[in-house]
């Protein structure tokens, strides 16, 4: 499941202290007809026009009134319906509604805390979990919250009383995920209306450690890791979903399909020198993605939400290539031609859809590297499709050919919306809105003095965007800047 309310492997992106920002999904949507206009070269799409600005309003949702010790404002989740978007400005948690309200949470319930960070939001914007100190992020005054919209502040104590840190909320609020800290280990827990719940542990440590990743739409089931097993946990059970070696090595469940029945994550083979590999997990039974051809290893990025379509990357340790794949029972795991019209070019997985039918990311093309997406030929299917070049704000014309590099970092849930970043004209990296209607990538509007931007999130319906520039400061280094673009006020 492609969680857009939570840190993701998709789309993850590392600023600061490597922060991150989901793709965002939501109920499944049929893929809109018709596609951008352009020219057919070795079964790939390019860009048919010049890039052209997008359209205003574009918000800066940082504080009017800046403060020199501010180093930094990011976002970490937006909801799915674009209404709210959450993350840290300072040292500080914040919730910012597209009212255009800017909210910072105090984080603990009983008292003021210095630091804190926002990391999940619901589907309606309404409830948001984080980890708030009053010493620093991570240390042992930690501790999870929640806060509920107008303005209830909990603190969501794990069962020793320790540290704790919430990862994840399920889409209505009421349940949340984490983990849970003291002196002898690490626990994976779940918060409740009706208070906290220890899923327990898979056999025995001396330094036990469980962590839970990922929480099902319903909040029923949690996946994630357990003293270096995955597991899968649900009505009070938790279950261990094996190792691809046997009894060797560690496993480690990452995303679930909706409903919980297909697990996805990464784990340790029979044969320690052939790396990691992806697995899929159901009905009791985990079974190898495998790894494409002259690559050592693999590793899952991400399931649609209704468990048919598995992406990831398959990489050469030896080289330091990556191979982007899809994987589908029907066809197995293959990898979509590259922008250069062949199966082995290097390329980089960053977002899918719901369904699985659009796939992008980042693709080699002679001396640049392209964002791209990619369209299955049928829902289900990993092999054919069509791969299109985005673009990027460096292309003059089709004559002249590709110029600049590009990167797709995540796409809505019909898959008609990709945002991203691109290097421009004058070699500045820009971020980009690209949109199946024009056919055409857009630069997002600048902060003043910006010095560099990417789009990193996306609402459901592709209107909004959240991401991210780099501004100098008075004294020397820079600092960044979250903006909310806004397309469906623009037009």
């Amino acid at each position: 499941m492609q969680s857009h309310n939570r840190i993701g492997r998709i789309g993850a992106f590392v600023v600061a202290a490597a922060l991150a920002v989901g793709v965002s999904v939501g109920a499944p949507t049929a893929l809109a007809a018709g596609a951008g206009s352009g020219d057919r070269q070795n079964g790939v799409n390019t860009p048919a026009s010049t890039p052209t600005p997008a359209p205003r309003p574009f918000e800066n949702i940082h504080p009017r009134q800046e403060s020199p010790s501010i180093s930094a404002s990011i976002a970490l989740g937006v909801s799915a319906d674009g209404a709210a978007v959450v993350g840290r400005i300072g040292s500080e948690a914040f919730v910012w509604t597209r009212a255009g309200a800017l909210r910072r949470l105090p984080g603990f319930a009983e008292g003021s805390a210095t630091h804190s960070a926002a990391h999940a939001i619901s589907d309606d914007g309404r409830v948001v979990v984080g980890l708030s100190s009053r010493g620093h992020l991570g240390d042992l005054q930690s501790r999870a919250f929640k806060w509920t919209h107008p303005g209830s502040m909990e603190t969501l104590q794990g069962p020793d009383g320790g540290f704790s840190e919430a990862h994840g909320v399920n889409r209505n609020g009421s349940v949340a995920v984490g983990t849970s800290h003291s002196a002898a280990g690490g626990r994976a827990v779940r918060w409740t209306a009706s208070g906290i719940e220890d899923p327990g542990e898979l056999g025995t440590s001396t330094t036990p450690h469980s962590s839970a990743l990922d929480i099902t739409p319903d909040g029923r089931m949690i996946v994630g890791q357990s003293n270096g097993a995955a597991f899968r946990w649900a009505r009070g059970t938790m279950e261990s979903l094996g190792m691809l070696s046997g009894t060797v090595g560690s496993s480690v469940a990452y995303d679930a399909s909706d409903d919980g029945s297909i697990v996805v994550g990464e784990s340790a083979t029979s044969n320690i020198n052939t790396g990691m590999r992806a697995f899929r997990w159901e009905r009791g039974r985990m079974e190898s993605l495998g790894r494409l051809s002259g690559t050592t290893s693999s590793q899952t990025r991400g399931i649609g939400g209704d468990g048919r379509v598995i992406v990831g990357g398959s990489y050469n340790h030896r080289t330091s290539d990556e191979r982007p794949f899809v994987w589908t029972r029907d066809s197995g795991m293959a990898s979509p031609v590259s922008l250069e019209g062949t199966h082995d070019g290097r390329g980089v997985t960053h977002g899918v859809n719901y369904d699985g039918t659009v796939v992008v990311g980042e693709s080699a093309l002679g001396r640049w590297k392209r964002a791209f997406r990619w369209r299955s030929s049928a829902p289900g299917r990993a092999t054919g499709g069509t791969m299109e070049d985005l673009g990027s704000l460096a292309d003059h014309d089709q004559i002249s050919g590709p110029r600049g590099n590009s990167r797709a970092h995540a796409v809505n849930r019909d898959g008609t919306a990709v945002v991203g970043q691109s290097t421009d004209q004058h070699d500045r990296t820009r971020a980009f809105r690209w949109t199946q209607a024009r056919g055409t990538m857009h630069a997002l509007p600048e902060l003043a003095g910006s010095i560099f931007s990417r789009a990193v999130g996306v609402s459901d319906d592709g209107d909004i965007v959240v991401g991210y520039s780099t501004v100098p400061r008075p004294r020397p280094g820079s600092r960044e800047r979250l903006f909310v673009f806004r397309a469906s006020a623009a037009r």
